[in-house]
C-alpha cells in the first residue's frame, strides 16, 4: 500500500498563538486610537479660557474716556464707570472688519463703517444696530482680568 502525503502549503499556517497575539496587539491599538480621538474631540469642544491680567484697578481709575487695550491679538476699551468695570469689544457686533473708535472730541464711541454711536460704557445711542459687545471681566482683590475667549451682546438688541 502507498503511503499518502498530505499536501504542502506554499505558505507556512500561523500558530494560534500566534493569532492571539495579533488580535490582542490590534485591540490595543484600536483601544489607543478611541482614546486619542476622544480626547482631541474633548479639547476642540470647549475652547480654552483666555483669562488675560490686565492690573489692578489703580491702574484704571475713573475717567471720562475709556482706555483702549490691545492684547492676545483682541482690541477691547476698559472702561472704569467708578461702579463697575466694563471690557467693551471695538470690533463692531455685525461687522467684525470694522472697528468702533472713542472720539474724544464727542465723548462717545463712532462706528465709521456705520456711522451708529454710543456711550462711555457701551450702550446705544444712534445707528443701524445694539449696544457694544462685551468681554467677561472679574476683579478679585483689586486684579482685573478679562475673558478674551468669547463676547456677550450689550444688555439691549435692537434689528438691524
Amino acid at each position: 500500500m502507498a503511503a499518502q502525503s498530505k499536501p504542502v502549503s506554499a505558505f507556512p499556517q500561523p500558530s494560534p498563538t500566534w493569532r492571539a497575539r495579533l488580535s490582542i496587539l490590534l485591540l490595543i491599538l484600536l483601544t489607543g486610537l478611541v482614546v486619542a480621538l476622544v480626547g482631541v474631540s474633548l479639547k476642540f469642544a470647549t475652547p480654552p479660557s483666555t483669562w488675560s491680567i490686565l492690573g489692578t484697578a489703580r491702574d484704571y481709575p475713573p475717567t471720562p474716556h475709556p482706555y483702549e487695550i490691545r492684547i492676545s491679538q483682541a482690541t477691547f476699551y476698559l472702561v472704569n464707570t467708578g461702579d463697575e468695570f466694563l471690557a467693551l469689544s471695538a470690533k463692531h457686533p455685525h461687522r467684525p472688519y470694522c472697528f468702533i473708535n472713542w472720539i474724544e472730541a464727542e465723548s462717545r464711541y463712532i462706528d465709521p463703517c456705520l456711522g451708529t454711536q454710543f456711550n462711555l460704557d457701551g450702550s446705544y445711542i444712534s445707528g443701524p444696530t445694539a449696544d457694544m459687545e462685551r468681554y467677561p471681566i472679574l476683579v478679585k482683590d483689586g486684579q482685573i482680568s478679562v475673558d478674551l475667549s468669547r463676547r456677550i451682546p450689550g444688555p439691549h438688541k435692537f434689528d438691524s
